[in-house]
């Protein structure tokens, strides 16, 4: 058998001309031992060869690729694609080994897996402290457990502790804030607000932003409106927030926040009066003018719209007796003006006056009758009588030989007189108008 098999080898190697006169042979379950050169011989007859068993030597000159199926990479030259041929990797990323003959791609984009880095050392970090480009390195976290310390990095030189940065707890270190851009919360020890208004008050609101009460009227005060409310600015029950006085006729509108009054009423004062002309041994006394009467009156309601009147002073009259003053009131409640002097006629001895002064009833404070004139006296000793003083004014001077004085204030009366021999008439002195002063309670 073996003489058959090598006769029938050395006839397929023998010259061409020989084989070129048959089909292309095909060879089955064929094994070649040694350094063979079948490869050679086959490729160049065009035949074909499969179940080939070789054991030892090598093959060459084969014109196509050896395909994955048969141990080969099905690729003719060295590249990318041979190791995808033999793999079947049809992935992209980092190729790790996960196991026996297991393989797998890790995504370019996630990078390497945790578990896949070298160990560390502990308290470290990768990265770059130097300042240039340089490889990773494992960098070294500083330990920062002391009072008031913080981790900070630096440029050049990596992590270190900084005891001048703010930390948790007491923090005598800060000194200042800048750069927030929102407002500290009231949690935080702030007002929760960025702007407050000029002169405002602020008012607490738990943990909500502070309130602003706008600064009011001068002289109002925060009356509290309740524990579970803002308090307002206002005026405290009973306290004063104006004055007024009236001194002509009017109609009172009380300034706003007016809770109640207390108003006071003057009549106006009589005139003082004029001594008659005198002759030769005579002489001439008048009387002073009288007080209006005096009201004070408080009132809780009904004053707002309320008429005020206002009584004039008494005019003055040469020779006669004196103007009476006039009433003033308010709201119906009225002070009546006081009586205008009287006057001697021209003799050698009188005593003349008083006059009387206004009456005051209605108020439920205080009701105060005028003064009365003082009296005028001749003789030995002549004196002319001035005019009475009232609660708001002061009454006018007696004067000889002239006009009797003017009152001043309100509602005083005017000044008398004396003449002496041969004197013309004179004019008593004018009593003073009367007034109204409402005082404003909230």
């Amino acid at each position: 058998m073996k003489k058959l098999f090598t006769g029938l080898l050395a006839l397929l190697l023998a010259g061409g001309a020989l084989a070129q006169n048959y089909p292309s042979p095909t060879y089955n379950n064929l094994t070649v031992q040694g350094n063979a050169t079948l490869g050679a011989h086959i490729a160049a007859t065009g035949g074909t060869l499969s179940s080939v068993s070789i054991t030892g030597g090598t093959i060459s000159g084969l014109t196509s690729p050896l395909p994955v199926a048969s141990g080969g990479t099905n690729s003719a030259t060295a590249s990318g694609t041979a190791l995808d041929n033999i793999t079947g990797f049809v992935s992209t990323g980092f190729l790790t080994r996960t196991g026996a003959g297991a393989y797998a791609f890790q995504s370019l984009t996630n990078g390497i897996t945790y578990a896949n880095l070298a160990q560390a050392a502990a308290n470290t970090v990768l990265g770059n402290a130097t300042g240039a480009t340089a490889n990773v390195t494992a960098i070294t976290v500083t330990g920062c457990n002391g009072a008031a310390q913080a981790l900070q990095w630096t440029n050049g030189s990596g992590f270190g502790c900084n005891s001048a940065i703010a930390t948790s707890g007491a923090n005598a270190n800060i000194t200042s804030l800048s750069g927030l851009t929102t407002p500290l919360s009231v949690a935080q020890g702030g007002t929760g607000r960025a702007t407050l208004t000029a002169h405002g008050v602020l008012v607490g609101e738990g943990t909500a932003a502070v309130n602003q009460i706008a600064p009011s009227t001068a002289g109002q005060a925060l009356i509290s409106a309740g524990a579970t409310s803002d308090p307002a600015w206002g005026y405290p029950t009973g306290t004063l927030i104006g004055v007024r006085v009236f001194t002509s006729s009017t109609t009172y509108t009380p300034t706003a926040g007016t809770n109640s009054i207390i108003v006071e009423i003057q009549g106006g004062g009589g005139a003082g009066g004029g001594q008659v002309a005198t002759g030769a041994g005579q002489f001439s006394v008048s009387a002073g003018g009288a007080a209006g009467g005096y009201i004070r009156h408080r009132m809780t309601t009904g004053f707002s719209g309320a008429t005020i009147t206002i009584g004039a002073g008494g005019a003055g009259a040469s020779g006669t007796t004196g103007g009476s003053g006039g009433a003033s009131s308010f709201a119906g409640i009225t002070a009546n003006g006081g009586a205008g002097g009287t006057v001697s006629a021209a003799g050698s001895s009188a005593v003349i006056g008083p006059s009387t002064g206004g009456t005051a009833t209605g108020g439920n404070i205080l009701n105060i009758n005028g003064a009365p004139g003082w009296y005028g006296m001749g003789g030995t000793y002549s004196l002319g009588g001035m005019g009475a003083n009232s609660q708001l004014g002061s009454g006018g001077i007696e004067n000889a030989n002239i006009g009797g004085g003017a009152a001043s204030g309100y509602g005083s009366g005017g000044g008398g007189g004396v003449n002496g021999a041969s004197v013309a008439a004179m004019t008593g002195g004018a009593g003073a108008a009367g007034v109204v002063i409402v005082w404003e309670y909230n």
